[in-house]
Formats: C-alpha cells, sequence, structure tokens
C-alpha cells in the first residue's frame, strides 16, 4: 500500500506506519495502516492525514509524515488536478499544516497551530483531551496555544490538566502565574467555566465552587503549614481553579478569614504530643490553653508546657490526626484522597502557591 492508495478512501484511518522507505520520495513508501485514534508517544515513522489552511481559512485534507516520538515533520503530501504532489514542510509559507489527529507524544506546540485558523488546531486538540487516557501533552499544546492566542482562562485550564496528569512539563507551573495575572487585571472577564460564588461576611471572604452534581460529604483541608501565611484573593482563585480540576464534581470552599481559627479533624482527632519532649500532653491542660488562646482569637498561641516546663505555641505542638490553625483554609467535601496522590497534590498546590501546606482529614 502506498498514500496513492488511500487518498480518496474516507476511512476512520488517521495514522500508517511506513514499512519501507525505496528513496527520498514518500509517494514510493510502502505504507500500513494504524489503528490508534490518537498519535502514541512511541518510536515510528508514519504517514499521517492532515489538515492544510490557507489564508483565506480553506481548509482541505492532505498528509505529513511524522517521526515519532520527537513529532519531526519533513514532507506535505497534497493532491492537485495533476495528482499528487509533495513539497518539504518548510517551503508552504502561505499554508498551515496541522495534524487531522490530537498527539499524545511531546513536541513543539506550533505543530497545531494554524495562524490562519487557529480554531481548527483547538478544536482538533479538544477533541483529543477528551478521548485521551494519556492527556498530558495534549493538554499542554492546548495550553500554549490559547496562550498565544489570549484566552488567557482556558489556557490555564489546559495547563492544569496538564499538571494534574503524569508527567507533566516542568515548564507549566512558568506559564500558569503571569496568565493568572493576566485575567485577574480583566476582572475575569473571559472566565467561560463555572466561577466561584464570592461571599463577604464579618471576618472575610468565601469562595465557593458547588457542582450540581456534588454530594456534601467530610471535609479534606488544607492549610498552610506556617499558621501566619495570609494567601489573597488572587491566589485563592488559582489554586480552587487547579482543585477543581483535582477534584472534578466536588464542592470547594475557599475561606480568606481576618481572624485565626483552629482547624481540626473531627474525631480522628486522637492526642497531642509536645515538640521537646514527645510526651502526650493532658487532654484538660491543652484545653485550658486552647481556652487561653481563644480569648485572643487565637493571635496570641504561646504556652508553657507542664510536661518540661518549655515555652512554645499551640501550632508547635503534634497533633495526631493531623490539625492546626489557619486564616486560609480550603476544603474539598467527599474528596476521596487516596494516600498516594497526598504527596502529588501537595507538591502542585506549593509548585502554584510558593506556599508549604497540610491535609487534615475531618471525621464526623
Amino acid at each position: 500500500m502506498r498514500i496513492k492508495d488511500i487518498v480518496d478512501k474516507k476511512t476512520d484511518v488517521y495514522i500508517f506506519e511506513v514499512v519501507k522507505e525505496k528513496s527520498d520520495n514518500p509517494l514510493d513508501w510502502k505504507i500500513k495502516p494504524r489503528y490508534e485514534k490518537l498519535i502514541p508517544d512511541t518510536e515510528a515513522h508514519c504517514i499521517l492525514r492532515a489538515k492544510m489552511i490557507d489564508s483565506d481559512k480553506n481548509v482541505s485534507d492532505c498528509f505529513i509524515n511524522l517521526s515519532l516520538p520527537e513529532r519531526i515533520v519533513d514532507y506535505v503530501i497534497y493532491q492537485t488536478n495533476n495528482g499528487l504532489k509533495y513539497n518539504e514542510f518548510y517551503e508552504l509559507t502561505d499554508k498551515d499544516v496541522i495534524p487531522a489527529i490530537a498527539s499524545e507524544a511531546f513536541g513543539v506546540y506550533e505543530l497545531y497551530y494554524s495562524k490562519n485558523n487557529p480554531e481548527i488546531g483547538i478544536s482538533i486538540l479538544k477533541d483529543g483531551l477528551g478521548s485521551s487516557k494519556e492527556p498530558t501533552a495534549i493538554a499542554e499544546d492546548l495550553g500554549y496555544i490559547l496562550r498565544d492566542e489570549n484566552r488567557s482562562i482556558e489556557s490555564i485550564q489546559a495547563f492544569l490538566i496538564s499538571l494534574c496528569s503524569e508527567p507533566s512539563s516542568e515548564f507549566v507551573n512558568s506559564e500558569i502565574k503571569p496568565l493568572f495575572e493576566s485575567a485577574q487585571e480583566n476582572n475575569f472577564s473571559e472566565y467561560s467555566s463555572f466561577k466561584p460564588v464570592e461571599t463577604k461576611f464579618k471576618k472575610g471572604l468565601s469562595l465557593t465552587l458547588k457542582p450540581e452534581n456534588s454530594v456534601y460529604g467530610e471535609p479534606t483541608s488544607f492549610i498552610p503549614s506556617n499558621s501566619t501565611v495570609v494567601i489573597d484573593r488572587k491566589m485563592a482563585y488559582l489554586i480552587t481553579e487547579y482543585l477543581k480540576v483535582e477534584f472534578p464534581q466536588k464542592e470547594i470552599e475557599f475561606l480568606l478569614n481576618n481572624e485565626m481559627i483552629f482547624v481540626d479533624c473531627g474525631a480522628n482527632f486522637e492526642k497531642v504530643i509536645c515538640p521537646f519532649c514527645e510526651s502526650q500532653l493532658e487532654m484538660e491542660y491543652w484545653q485550658k490553653c486552647m481556652d487561653s488562646a481563644y480569648e485572643t482569637n487565637f493571635e496570641d498561641l504561646s504556652f508553657k508546657t507542664n510536661c518540661c516546663d518549655k515555652t512554645t505555641d499551640l501550632d508547635s505542638l503534634q497533633y495526631i490526626g493531623n490539625s492546626g490553625f489557619a486564616k486560609s483554609i480550603i476544603s474539598v467535601y467527599s474528596a476521596d484522597l487516596e494516600k498516594d496522590d497526598e504527596s502529588r497534590v501537595l507538591e502542585n498546590l506549593k509548585d502554584l502557591s510558593d506556599i508549604e501546606f497540610k491535609v487534615i482529614y475531618a471525621h464526623y
């Protein structure tokens, strides 16, 4: 089978593996069909169905050769009135050529970026994103194109899908923050997805995401490891957007308090350990210290241990199960966070915000 044998056939086969190259002329190459619906992240040399877009936004079918996993294109093969013709990829300066299906292999995003009609590549990538089990590369390609098209929020959402997948590129985090700053400057005017509901109250502000199908359950809370850290509204939006991707269809609440509060783990609470002598504090004494701190709205957490007579603060104690003090609290309800995923989520939160977080699993 050669390209001339498939050029007029309207099939759902998009990839053809090159099995024999007789010359540098791609029309002479022998090929065989592959039945993937996405370009695989593997080593191969293929002929691929593609789209050619001219400056008037007219779209026609064509073919390209693609060397994997690097995603290198040498030739464009297309139909003319005089039959099949091929050019080297760089020679078609007035036309854009992009693959007709998305790629799970990493490469330069410009492979899918048609300046003549960007929406063609965006649509191809969105289709691939919906069907891929390994969407990292597809999400990155989409994120970069949407970035260049000044569609900041959509770009962030694509990059966050990449961030939540494995393995994610090291450059993704550096793209997200400036994009969010741009969206903030425009007051999130292009927000095309479910936006958090803001509620102001006496002691601060809350951002709440409550999807239609969400089920209220017990909270998994994320708080800064350093209780004095205060998260601003802009960063709260970015973190909420990330968690929306990480925990789809889950209710998310972000509290930005003016006052410190104690975030407990409910029935998971077992005991409190002294950071110096590692003795277990008497609950009655700990509660007395908590009551004293409460009188100051938890602004003064200092106290003296009764086990080794040393000055410390309530937030420096070791809580079994995990608890802590914070002014910024993120709660995801019915999160079902697996232990294996906990470290990844905490690492992503740190990368996004430059803040160390800890997680509190509550049971009431």
